[in-house]
């Protein structure tokens, strides 16, 4: 069964980096964010988690029509979306997906298979932003979700 949720968070994109912001102007703040967003290590394809499961994740997204605040929407359209995907650190029967759009690292595939360490972490955004969680022992959707607005 999919569980929704609602999750509400208050934005922290610059609290991190080491530099103040008094030090620096917004638009170079911004910048520091994006270079760290798009350097995210990749995996190698297991047969935990590799593009076939990623298409198995992506055909039941699709098929969703009910997502946590956007409850009438019609299903997400995956396209322009840039896609992340992970393997639980204390459930190994989870992938956990992060969708973005648009996509901050136009320069790297749409589909990336990362470390849970790795997947990006986005506070608000709506449902520009999809996070979701796939069992691989029943093969199903168990989370699905839109973020916060701030």
């Amino acid at each position: 069964m999919l569980e929704l949720r609602v999750w509400l968070f208050v934005p922290l994109a610059f609290a991190f980096g080491g530099v103040s912001q008094a030090q620096e102007t917004p638009e170079a703040q911004f910048e520091a964010w994006i270079s760290n967003w798009c350097d995210r290590p990749q995996i190698e394809a297991t047969d935990q988690l590799n593009l076939a499961i990623v298409q198995e994740i992506e055909e039941q997204v699709s098929k969703t029509r009910k997502v946590a605040l956007n409850p009438d929407a019609n299903p997400i359209i995956i396209k322009g979306f840039a896609r992340y995907y992970a393997v639980s650190k204390t459930r190994k029967n989870e992938i956990h997906g992060r969708w973005i759009k648009p996509p901050p690292c136009d320069d790297r595939p749409k589909i990336q298979l990362t470390t849970f360490d790795s997947l990006p972490i986005v506070f608000d955004g709506g449902c520009s932003v999809v996070s979701l969680v796939w069992d691989s022992d029943t093969r199903e959707l168990t989370y699905l979700a839109c973020n916060g607005v701030a």
